[in-house]
């Protein structure tokens, strides 16, 4: 989520319920009002998501290198 804030950065929804709640940018952003608290879960309707970004990118065949 990290950019200029020259433009409008988007987010994904699903990073949003997933993972949202523990990227700094995106809880200074729901401090500041920019993003909705409610987008940090997922809504009634929505399919499965995966535990974590690593997750979905390994299950769409993408290879994660491990930072740690």
């Amino acid at each position: 989520m990290s950019g200029s804030e020259d433009h409008d950065t988007k987010a994904c929804a699903g990073f949003l319920a997933v993972e949202g709640h523990a990227n700094l940018e995106v809880r200074v952003r729901v401090a500041r009002g920019e993003i909705a608290a409610e987008a940090l879960a997922p809504g009634e309707d929505w399919p499965e998501l995966y535990a974590s970004h690593d997750d979905m990118a390994r299950a769409n065949g993408l290879d994660i290198v491990d930072s740690c």
